[in-house]
This record gives structure tokens, C-alpha cells and sequence, in this order.
């Protein structure tokens, strides 16, 4: 009753996960907090009086578990740079049942949305691209973004790839552009947001992957519908194992007030998304 009672007040202020610790010995405590979902990742030596050592516990909190049930195929991205190409694959599945994804038809699809180059390594995906992307694949994208292009260069110190990033950037443009893609200049907001999903859409949202993922980067999320005020997602950032398999899927109902905290990306607060709806482009 007490763990449910804490769940419960953790679920109202809006919190995504409880963690606990437990004696290393307490073999009564650890078979309760086991039995109630928590699960085990990490240790700290010594944490008790007695020098014994803590067992670190965590439990993933859902305040809409029926309607996650629901929810549409999940893809996870399998590198740090094609959380794009997830969501995208995302949105195929959701519009498409029958979609199967092809082997290396992530990587494809980052090669036809990137922006070549990101901080310190592979570029990610910026909205243009994406939205681009998205109409050669049959999908119905609308941009909308809170100022215009070039973006993400202030992340990238060589003023070479800055120019490289700027010229991949305006032809993203001007191909959505000449496919008469919808792009609206204004910040996402609730109501963007909320109209889409009450019309049957779906959005491809950037965040700030401080947030969401331990990573100080950009990141796109799939947000597939809503229950009251809750955002249903899907986060491609999925823990990995050895084979670099998702370990499973990694999928929320977060409140809007935690969710509109990372709607702002970078020194300039730069807020994107691609809404999506069925039918053909």
C-alpha cells in the first residue's frame, strides 16, 4: 500500500520513474519491490552504516497504461545519429500496417533525410529533411517550426561543415518547397499538438535530449495521440543489448506541463515538429 501510495503522488507531480535503494541483504524487501515491478540497475558499495552495499531499484511509472496498450509498431534506433529514421519508420508502420522494415532501411532513410554532420560525428536529421523524407514515402507532412533554416550549426566548429550543412539545408527547403509541403513559422505549442491528435495525426517532435535521453543533443521523438493532457510517445533511444537489440519498448504517456519542458532545443530555443496524416500525399 505504501509503494502504491508513492507511485501515485509520483504520477500526479508528474514524474516518469521511482527509484529506490534497498540493503543488499534485506532478501524480504528486495522480493517485495521485485514482485511490484521494479528491477535492478546498479549498486553502491558501502551505502549503509554497516558498510553494506545498496541495490539500486527503478520502476518505469504509466499513468495511461490502457492506452499505451495501444499504441502503434515501435522501432528504436540502433545508433546515436538516426533517431529520424526511427520516427520516420514509425510513422510508416502507423499508416500501414503491412510495413516490414527492410534490413538497413534505417540507414536509408538517414541518408536521404540528413544533414551530413552533427557535433562530433554523423549528422542528424533536421525538419525539412524529414518532411521531405516523409512525402517521397507515401505520408502527408506538415512542418511547422518556430524560425527558419539553417539549424544546428551552432554545434558544428568547422565553418566548412557549417557551409556544407547550410547548402544540404536549402535544398531540403526548396524541395519541400516544389512537393507543396505545409511549413508554418510559429513555436510548438499544446494546441499544435493536442488539434493534431484529436484529428487523427501524428507528430515527429524534437526535444532536448537532456531530458529525455543522458545526452546534451537534439533528439526526435514519435508522439502518436494523447489521453487528456498526457503525450503518448515513443522514444527510439531505447536501452540496447549486445546485439543491438532494444531491451524493450521505450514508450510514455507524459504529462504536457513535463512534456512542453523540453520542446526548446539549444541557445536559441528552436521548437519543431512534423505533424502526419494518412492518406495519399
Amino acid at each position: 500500500m505504501l509503494l502504491d501510495a508513492a507511485e501515485a503522488a509520483a504520477l500526479a507531480r508528474g514524474c516518469r520513474i521511482m527509484r529506490l535503494e534497498v540493503h543488499h541483504a534485506n532478501h524480504a524487501a528486495i522480493s517485495r519491490y521485485r514482485k511490484s515491478g521494479y528491477r535492478e540497475f546498479g549498486r553502491r558499495r558501502a551505502y549503509y552504516e554497516d558498510a553494506g552495499d545498496a541495490l539500486r531499484f527503478e520502476k518505469r511509472l504509466f499513468a495511461d497504461a490502457e492506452a499505451l496498450r495501444n499504441a502503434p509498431p515501435y522501432f528504436h534506433q540502433t545508433t546515436d545519429f538516426t533517431c529520424g529514421p526511427a520516427c520516420i519508420m514509425m510513422a510508416l508502420a502507423w499508416a500501414d500496417g503491412s510495413f516490414k522494415s527492410p534490413p538497413a532501411f534505417e540507414f536509408q532513410l538517414w541518408r536521404e533525410a540528413t544533414t551530413i554532420w552533427s557535433g562530433a560525428g554523423p549528422g542528424g536529421c533536421e525538419p525539412y529533411g524529414m518532411a521531405v523524407t516523409l512525402r517521397k514515402h507515401g505520408l502527408c507532412p506538415e512542418i511547422y517550426v518556430s524560425r527558419p533554416g539553417p539549424y544546428f550549426l551552432d554545434t558544428v566548429k568547422s565553418a566548412d561543415k557549417r557551409r556544407v550543412m547550410g547548402l544540404v539545408q536549402n535544398e531540403f527547403h526548396q524541395e519541400a518547397r516544389a512537393l507543396a509541403i505545409p511549413t508554418r513559422l510559429t513555436p510548438v505549442n499544446e494546441s499544435v499538438l493536442m488539434d493534431a491528435f484529436d484529428a487523427g495525426n501524428v507528430a515527429i517532435v524534437l526535444v532536448s535530449g537532456y531530458h529525455v535521453i543522458p545526452r546534451g543533443m537534439p533528439h526526435w521523438i514519435f508522439a502518436f495521440g494523447r489521453n487528456g493532457r498526457h503525450v503518448l510517445m515513443h522514444d527510439p533511444a531505447a536501452v540496447r543489448d549486445e546485439q543491438g537489440m532494444a531491451a524493450a519498448a521505450e514508450s510514455y504517456a507524459v504529462p504536457w506541463t513535463a512534456f512542453e519542458r523540453v520542446l526548446h532545443v539549444g541557445r536559441e530555443r528552436l521548437s519543431a515538429a512534423i505533424v502526419i496524416r494518412k492518406g495519399p500525399s
